[in-house]
Order: C-alpha cells, then sequence, then structure tokens
C-alpha cells in the first residue's frame, strides 16, 4: 500500500476561473501529519514565547475556524494560537496546528488583511507544505526518483524518527521554499475570497510589510517568489474580484488589535536556554556588527562574536560557542563557519553548482554520519552570485539536534560556501544573525 496521498485540489465549482493546486509528493498519510503536527507542536514553547491569553487564542480559532471551513483537501482539526512577540511573523505545523505572532494583529489594518496572513498559514497545512518538504529532502539524499517512487510505509515511520529525533520544532516544517510559498498565496486568496473576505487584503497587507523601514521578519522566514503581490492580483481577478457583501473589518477585530497593544511587552529575551549565559550557552547576537575582510570575500558578523581566519575562509563564534564533542574535539555549536570545497574533477569538465554543492554535502556527511538534508537545495543568490539554499540537520555538540544552513556559490578557487549552525532548539535566536551575515557577503570585482 502506498505510504503518501496525493489529493487534488479542484475548484470548488464556483464560476470563476481560479488556479488548481495539487500538493506534492509526501511520504506521509494525512494521519501521520496530524501525528507529526502534533509532537512538533510541544516543542513550540521551547523555542517561541507562548502569549497563552484566553481571550486571544478564541478570537483566533473563531476566525481561523472560518478559513478552516473553505481550505481543501483532507479536514484537519485546524487550532490557531498567538505568539508572545512583536514580530510579522506567523508559521504553521502539519495537521493544522497555526501560530501567528501578535505583531501580526497590531500591524494589521483590519480583519481582513489578519485573515490574509491567517488563510495564508492555512493554505500550508492543506497543501502539506511541512512533510512534502521533509520528503522531497529524502529522496534527494536518498537518489530517489519522486515520480512513480513507490515507498513502503517504513520509510515513512523511520523519517518520523529522524524528525522528531532532536529537540525543538524541525526546520523542515519552518523554511518553505519560493515555490510553497507562491502556492499558500494562491490558495491563500481563494481560502480568503470562499470565507467572505476580500483577497486583495493579501496584497495590500503584503505592499504595508514592504514599505517598513525594517524589513518584516515574515518575509524572512517566508521567502518572497517572483512577483508576489502581482501574482496574488492576477489570483483576485481570476475569482472574478471580491464576493459580494465581502468582510473587511468587524469591531471585534479593533476590540482584539485594542487589548493584544495593552497587554505587557513581550518577553525581550528569546525563549530557549542560548539567551541565558548563566546556563553556558552563549550569549545571544549582537544587533551590531563588525567587517570581515581576507582579500578573497567580506561579510559582516556580530560584534560580540570572535572571527578566526583560516585558509581560504573563516569561523565567526560568539564565547562558548565552540565546545568540546563527545569524542573531546573541538566542534563548532553555534556560529558561522566560511570556506571553500574543491570538487574531484572526475570528468574533465568543470562542475555544475547543483553538482559541486551535491558533492559538498556528500563529503560532510562522510565526516558526519548523522548528518542529513532536512530541505533540498532551492536558488538564491549569494554576493550577487547564483548560489544554492540548503537546510541540514545532524547531532550537535550542544546536545539535541543541530540546524544548518548551507549556502554554497562558484569562485575561481572552488566551491565557496558558509555553513550556519546553531542547535535546532535555539536557532531562532540566531536566525537574524545568519540572514545579515549571508546577505552582507560581497566578493571583489
Amino acid at each position: 500500500m502506498l505510504a503518501f496521498v496525493l489529493l487534488a485540489l479542484p475548484s470548488v465549482g464556483l464560476s470563476d476561473d481560479r488556479t488548481v493546486i495539487h500538493p506534492g509528493f509526501n511520504l506521509f498519510s494525512p494521519q501521520q501529519d496530524i501525528e507529526l503536527g502534533k509532537k512538533a507542536s510541544t516543542q513550540v514553547p521551547r523555542q517561541f514565547a507562548i502569549l497563552n491569553n484566553k481571550r486571544v487564542d478564541q478570537y483566533l480559532q473563531r476566525l481561523g475556524t472560518r478559513l478552516a471551513a473553505h481550505a481543501p483537501g483532507y479536514k484537519y482539526p485546524y487550532q490557531y494560537r498567538c505568539i508572545d512577540s512583536e514580530t510579522i511573523n506567523a508559521f504553521a505545523l502539519p495537521g493544522g496546528f497555526v501560530y501567528i505572532n501578535r505583531g501580526v494583529i497590531e500591524n494589521a489594518d483590519n480583519e481582513a488583511q489578519l485573515a490574509a496572513v491567517m488563510a495564508h498559514e492555512t493554505a500550508h497545512v492543506a497543501l502539506r507544505h511541512g512533510t512534502s518538504q521533509a520528503t522531497k529532502a529524502y529522496a534527494a539524499e536518498a537518489g530517489l526518483n519522486i515520480v512513480g517512487a513507490l515507498i513502503g510505509g517504513n520509510t515513512a515511520t523511520s523519517l518520523m524518527a529522524q524528525l522528531l529525533g532532536g529537540v525543538g520544532v524541525p526546520i523542515a516544517f519552518l523554511k518553505m521554499s519560493r515555490t510553497d510559498e507562491s502556492q499558500a498565496d494562491i490558495l491563500g486568496a481563494q481560502i480568503l475570497h470562499d470565507a467572505g473576505y476580500d483577497p486583495q487584503a493579501m496584497a495590500d497587507f503584503y505592499e504595508k510589510l514592504g514599505n517598513l523601514p525594517q524589513p518584516a521578519e515574515f518575509f524572512s522566514d517566508h521567502p518572497s517568489p517572483e512577483h508576489r503581490i502581482e501574482r496574488i492580483d492576477q489570483e483576485v481577478d481570476r475569482l472574478n474580484g471580491a464576493p459580494a457583501n465581502a468582510t473587511h473589518d468587524s469591531r471585534e477585530f479593533k476590540a482584539i488589535k485594542r487589548y493584544v497593544k495593552s497587554l505587557p511587552p513581550p518577553p525581550s529575551k528569546p525563549v530557549g536556554p542560548v539567551a541565558d549565559v548563566d546556563a553556558g550557552g552563549p550569549a545571544i547576537p549582537s544587533t551590531e556588527y563588525a567587517s570581515f575582510t581576507n582579500g578573497e570575500f567580506t561579510l559582516a558578523y556580530p560584534d560580540n562574536w570572535k572571527s578566526q581566519a583560516q585558509y581560504g575562509g573563516a569561523s565567526f563564534a560568539p564565547e562558548r560557542g565552540v565546545i568540546n564533542d563527545a569524542q573531546g574535539n573541538a566542534a563548532m555549536a553555534y556560529g558561522v563557519i566560511v570556506s571553500v570545497f574543491a570538487p574531484q574533477d572526475i570528468s574533465g569538465n568543470t562542475p555544475t553548482l547543483e553538482q559541486a554543492n551535491k558533492e559538498l554535502i556528500a563529503s560532510l556527511e562522510q565526516s558526519n554520519p548523522k548528518l542529513s538534508v532536512m530541505r533540498a537545495a532551492e536558488s538564491t543568490t549569494l554576493g550577487g552570485q547564483p548560489a544554492l539554499s540548503t537546510y541540514l540537520q545532524a547531532d550537535s555538540p550542544a546536545g539535541g539536534a543541530e540546524a544548518e544552513w548551507l549556502v554554497t556559490t562558484l569562485r575561481p578557487n572552488g566551491l565557496f560556501y558558509i555553513i550556519c549552525i546553531a542547535p535546532q532548539k535555539n536557532y531562532d535566536a540566531y536566525g537574524s544573525a545568519f540572514r545579515a551575515v549571508i546577505h552582507s557577503v560581497r566578493f571583489p570585482n
């Protein structure tokens, strides 16, 4: 029996020309999505400050239930909760566990804009993006052909154990691809429309976020597809615009927004032991940056980290970021490694970026058998050059699972790569610093 389910999401029979989206290849069943999401949700309080406010959660649940009633595919037991953070962000776990930062409520102009973010996350669940990402990462690592692959249930069971083996929410559930984001935008707009909201609210909110002085965390964790707002506008046209008597705002939303703004401010420190220096973990990354250059590249790094030049690269880590592993060897648990990898030229041809990236990961796996790909490589840029971004997982020398963000690009002297490393349970405390380092990389002309 197949251990995966391919659910076609047909049009709901309305007189419009909506885009039809089909979920991708998936090793897991919808019931396994729920099991994975339920177990992963128990780790959320370790990484995020939960607001735990009954009034706010009940409002989000009512609004979410209205949206989820129009989500196609398997009918998951959708649950909506509020994260006590002023950053504008949200995320969803498989099986219907959706989390909305209070910053979304505080910055939305009306209920339709809040509903747009919730519909986007609901679409990720309906399209099963979290477990599809994990499936694609496994297939890429195992060298499987996704099309027509018939994989038994034991594979899904073992992969579930791998995903839930560490401490923290699996990074495959938190980091989506650009294709996933585009699909969630399109289906989210459809859900908004069918729930009686003006779907244009999604484009309006994204435009507002794009005009903020500081980039919204939502765009950092939800990589923007090309022409994101324009594609939503196109889908709104396909839906024939807003439904009759569309909801834009409500008195309940205005009351909740005022109430949330009146609550005590969120905790100033990230959740988890990383923020607790006395517990032996490093201090959180500084928001001030120092500069490093060695003739091959320049970058910026938090000024409370130490830099150490190495042949062809460098390492950057906070105090207590490098610790001894189980074998007594010094290993980086928190920080960034920059280096150059020389692919083996066995064909006489210059390897492509994709080939060199796969060879690097294979080399890393040889030195660390516990290393696994959690999200397959996708295109990005590094220092203005074409690059690949891959998310990995391994055992952390600090205990539990380790999340690794690998970014690679070809340079004249080989494959230039950066690995951003932190325990998975604390990764969010380092995410902004890692993104700043990656975006600061520059190469000489």
